[in-house]
C-alpha cells in the first residue's frame, strides 16, 4: 500500500477504486416588487447599491429606450450607481444567438466583473435574452428584471426559465437561473397596444384555467375597458400570486413545472411557424384550445369544458382557430423540436376549469403522453370549430 493510500485508510478511506457523487445548490430566492410606481421606488435597489463599486448594464430595446431608459438611468445614477445602457432591436428576431454574442461583447468590453448586475428592462424577449446572457456570462452574474408588457409581467419575468430561439424553434437554447430580483410596476403598461394587453391577458387566462376557478369567473364575468387600474392590478396580483406558488411547488413535484406550459407546445410551433406574426399570448391561446380538445377527445374532460375554452379566448378577442397558412403536417414536425417532447408530445390537461387531470387517477402524476395521430385528429377539429366566426387573421390587425 502507497504512503498516500496508508494515510487515507487512517481517515477511514479505503481502496483505489470507486464512484464518489457530488451537488451543488445553486438555488436563488427571488423577490418580487409588485406596485405601481415601484419602479421609481428605492426597496428593489438595495443588492445594487451594496456593489456600488461595479459597474451594472441596463439593458433595453429602441422602443423602451425612447420611453423609460432616460428616466431609469438618471433614477439609478442618483442613488450612486455606475451604470452603462445596451440597447438591442426589437421583437423576436432579437431572441437570437448573434444578439446574444453582440450582448456579451458589449458587456465584456464595457467592463463587466463578478458582482455586476444586468437590469432587463422590457417585454419577453428583452427578459429571456438578457436573462440568458447573465446566466452565461462568467457562469452567472446578477440578474434584474424589470417587464413593461403584461405578458412579461406575468410570464417571462417571473420564471427560472432563460432562452433563446433557434433555426428549429423557440426557446431551444437555454439555461435554468433565477433573478434576484423582478420589479412589477403596472404603470408600465400605460403605453401597451390593445393588441400587447390581450396577449397579456392569455397567460392570466392560461392560470385560470389549470389551477383558479375563482379568476376564470373574475375574466369571464368582466365587461370594463381592459386598461382599467383596477382590473390590470387585480390580474396581475392574483397571476403573480398563482405563479409564484407553482414555481415554489414545483421544486418539489416535478410534474408540476409542466403546468405553466399547457398550451405552449402547440403555441411556441405557432409562433414559430407563423414567423412570429402571432404574439406569445395569442399563439398558446389557439394552443390551449387544441389541448381542450385532445382532453375531450381522451375522455379527461366534457365538451363544455373545451367550449369554456373557446369562449373566454374569443370574449377577449385572441384567436382560437389554427391559421389556415399553417399545415397540421408543419406543426407535428415542429412540436417534436419542443423541449418536453419525448416520443409523443407530453402536456398537462385540464379535467374541469381550475383543475388539471391526473393520469390515472394517480394523484401525483399530471403529464400524458399524447400521440400524434390524436393531436392530428385535434388540430382538425380545431380548424372545422364552427361555435365562434372570427376572422383567421384577426391577430394580425393593429388594435
Amino acid at each position: 500500500m502507497s504512503t498516500l493510500n496508508k494515510t487515507l485508510a487512517s481517515s477511514g478511506i479505503h481502496g483505489t477504486q470507486g464512484i464518489s457523487k457530488f451537488s451543488r445548490s445553486t438555488n436563488v430566492e427571488t423577490t418580487v416588487f409588485h406596485s405601481r410606481g415601484g419602479l421609481f421606488q428605492n426597496s428593489w435597489i438595495a443588492s445594487l447599491q451594496q456593489r456600488k463599486n461595479s459597474r451594472h448594464f441596463l439593458v433595453m430595446d429602441r422602443n423602451i429606450e425612447k420611453l423609460y431608459g432616460s428616466k431609469v438611468l438618471a433614477f439609478l445614477k442618483q442613488n450612486g450607481l455606475k451604470v452603462k445602457e445596451v440597447v438591442i432591436a426589437p421583437g423576436e428576431r432579437s431572441k437570437s444567438l448573434s444578439v446574444y454574442k453582440r450582448l456579451i461583447n458589449s458587456i465584456i468590453t464595457l467592463g463587466v466583473d463578478r458582482d455586476s448586475y444586468i437590469l432587463a428592462l422590457g417585454g419577453g424577449v428583452v427578459n429571456n435574452v438578457v436573462g440568458f446572457v447573465a446566466s452565461t456570462l462568467y457562469r452567472g452574474i446578477g440578474l434584474i428584471q424589470i417587464p413593461t408588457t403584461l405578458l412579461a409581467q406575468l410570464d417571462a419575468a417571473i420564471d427560472f426559465k432563460q432562452a433563446i430561439n433557434s433555426p428549429y424553434g423557440k426557446n431551444q437554447l437555454g439555461s435554468y437561473y433565477s433573478a434576484s430580483t423582478v420589479v412589477v410596476d403596472p404603470d408600465l403598461l400605460q403605453t401597451l397596444s390593445l393588441r400587447q394587453l390581450r396577449s397579456g391577458l392569455g397567460e392570466a387566462i392560461k392560470h385560470a384555467l389549470i389551477e383558479d376557478q375563482q379568476l376564470f369567473s373574475y375574466l369571464e364575468d368582466y365587461h370594463g375597458n381592459l386598461r382599467d387600474k383596477e382590473f390590470l392590478d387585480d390580474v396581475i396580483a392574483r397571476t403573480v400570486q398563482l405563479k409564484v406558488l407553482l414555481l415554489n411547488k414545483s421544486n418539489d413535484e416535478k410534474d408540476l413545472e409542466m403546468l405553466p406550459q399547457y398550451g405552449h407546445a402547440i403555441g411556441h410551433a405557432l409562433e414559430h411557424l407563423s414567423h412570429y406574426k402571432l404574439l406569445h399570448g395569442e399563439a398558446i391561446a389557439i394552443g390551449m384550445c387544441v389541448m381542450s380538445e385532445i382532453a375531450n377527445v381522451l375522455g379527461v374532460s366534457s365538451a363544455k369544458v373545451m367550449e369554456k375554452h373557446y369562449q373566454i379566448m374569443s370574449k377577449f378577442k385572441l384567436p382560437t382557430i389554427i391559421p389556415n397558412y399553417i399545415s397540421d403536417q408543419s406543426i407535428l414536425v415542429a412540436i417534436r423540436h419542443d423541449k418536453y417532447f419525448l416520443r409523443n408530445l407530453r402536456s398537462v390537461l385540464t379535467s374541469n376549469v381550475g383543475s388539471i387531470a391526473n393520469v390515472a387517477e394517480d394523484p401525483a402524476k399530471y403529464v400524458f403522453n399524447i400521440e400524434s395521430k390524436v393531436i392530428e385528429t385535434c388540430l382538425s377539429r380545431n380548424r372545422n370549430k364552427t361555435l365562434i366566426n372570427q376572422r383567421v387573421k384577426i391577430w394580425t390587425r393593429k388594435n
